[in-house]
């Protein structure tokens, strides 16, 4: 199930820009500008999972059998199953504020926070039959560099992740604020 994360992780990067050239906007937020950078994480999926080729089959927000939570993407093989959670990393606003809350959805280990970090032991205790990894897709910015996050997030979560980790980047983005970033995924032990 390696080669199927490192494939999504790769067609996530090319799918983030097929959807950003399309020049979205946010709906009740015009002013945020074109592009997919100032979308929510849910929306983010939904509009990246939609430029995904045709021959990728998904279930997506498929109930945890352990409880009424749902998780964020199930890739189905013959024989095989892949689930997925998926966090989203921005640390600045469209308007270039700051967004330093975010770093809490990747690292907090509070459970009520449901963090990459936390994802973790949710997909393990989940009930689900099959193979299981985290996602971490973000913005990179010359002052807030993603790699020292995503360090972060390899060194908390320890023996629980395989190496390697599944890296793609992406840049061009149209959005000024939100121009390049990278896709991360690494499957659980």
């Amino acid at each position: 199930m390696g080669i199927m994360l490192e494939k999504f992780v790769s067609e996530f990067a090319k799918s983030i820009k097929v959807a950003d050239s399309r020049r979205p906007k946010v709906p009740k937020h015009p002013e945020y500008g074109e592009g997919i950078g100032p979308f929510t994480e849910n929306q983010t999926i939904k509009k990246v999972r939609a430029e995904f080729p045709n021959d990728w089959k998904f279930g997506s927000e498929v109930r945890y059998p352990s409880s009424g939570e749902k998780c964020d993407l199930c890739i189905e093989t013959p024989g095989q199953k892949l689930y997925i959670e998926i966090k989203m990393l921005r640390l600045k606003r469209a308007n270039e504020g700051i967004e330093d809350r975010n770093i809490l959805q990747i690292l907090s280990p509070n459970p009520k926070r449901h963090s990459a970090l936390t994802d973790i032991q949710k997909l393990k205790d989940s009930g689900f039959e099959g193979d299981k990894a985290i996602v971490i897709y973000g913005y990179d910015y010359d002052e807030y560099p993603m790699s020292c996050l995503i360090d972060c997030f390899e060194r908390f979560a320890g023996s629980q992740l395989q190496l390697p980790r599944f890296s793609c980047n992406f840049d061009d983005l149209v959005h000024p604020v939100h121009t390049r970033g990278q896709v991360h995924g690494w499957m659980l032990s």
